[in-house]
């Protein structure tokens, strides 16, 4: 099941609010990213007063989906700021 679930997954979204980052969070984010080498992005929504920033990071900021990687994120935040972009083996997104 988790190889399987592993194959769905596309992405990973994570959602901050930008007046909450500041440089420290942003390198904590940066460590664990860095931790977690995986193959699937990582997109970042950067939400502001003004509206919403999407963010996809390149290759080298690719993660693995794990369970620990998304309660680190969201421990980082304080909130539940990740989410599993979900989609089936041979799906065009």
């Amino acid at each position: 099941i988790k190889e399987v679930s592993d194959e769905m997954v596309t992405a990973i979204e994570v959602s901050a609010k930008l007046k909450e980052l500041g440089l420290e969070k942003l390198k904590e984010i940066k460590d664990l990213i860095l931790l977690n080498p995986g193959t699937k992005p990582l997109i970042l929504f950067l939400e502001s007063e003004e509206g919403i920033a999407r963010m996809s990071l390149g290759k080298d900021f690719f993660v693995n989906p794990s369970p620990q990687f998304a309660l680190k994120i969201n421990d980082v935040f304080k909130t539940n700021s990740v989410k599993l972009k979900i989609g089936y083996p041979g799906e065009k997104n």
